[in-house]
């Protein structure tokens, strides 16, 4: 069995102000490096032997804190943990998307990522990181839209809402498949 905690990575100015981040490179800001923080205290508690991140600077961000609170000295990038690609409508609010392509702005191709594409890096990523780190526990720091699209493809019978800033969910890859114990649990903030 190898075992998974999944970290969405911490707020940026444009979670805030609502804008679609998708591949742009935004920081953390002030909350998020201190919900990084948070979220390294807690995975402190576990034996956790490796990390990996989204290349994307809020996640990386957000996974040198685990590393360096955990222990964890080497630190993989992989751009397969990279959030949907949104295509023309990155970097715009709702209000600027209606705005400019008018209520109806969904039914139009921006160039979104299909939730296919997502899906299957999500899962390559995944099932490489099982078999090559087999028995081990690991780390993976990714967004939002990768943890949901990657839980509706393993556990497709189940309602799960779109995963709070360093939220942790726990999944096991075992020889019959995939298996999770948590999901988008943000108990860390409460303090």
């Amino acid at each position: 069995m190898t075992e998974f905690a999944i970290v969405r990575h911490g707020v940026t100015d444009w979670n805030k102000e609502g804008r679609m981040q998708g591949h742009r490179d935004i920081p953390l800001n002030d909350m998020g490096i201190i919900q990084a923080k948070r979220i390294a205290e807690r995975l402190q508690l576990g034996k956790w032997e490796i990390i990996v991140s989204s290349d994307l600077q809020r996640a990386a961000q957000t996974a040198k804190y685990i590393a360096d609170a955990v222990g964890i000295e080497s630190r993989l990038n992989d751009t397969r943990l990279r959030e949907r690609n949104f295509g023309a409508i990155e970097g715009t609010t709702l209000e600027e998307r209606e705005a400019r392509w008018g209520t109806e702005w969904m039914q139009l191709n921006h160039g979104v990522e299909e939730d296919e594409s997502l899906l299957s890096r999500a899962i390559q990523s995944m099932e490489e990181l099982a078999s090559g780190y087999r028995g081990q526990k690991i780390v993976v720091v990714t967004h939002g839209g990768w943890i949901r699209q990657f839980f509706k493809g393993v556990f497709p019978h189940e309602v799960l809402d779109h995963p709070l800033n360093t939220s942790l969910s726990i999944v096991s890859r075992e020889a019959e498949g995939w298996r999770h114990s948590l999901y988008n649990c943000t108990t860390h903030l409460n303090t």
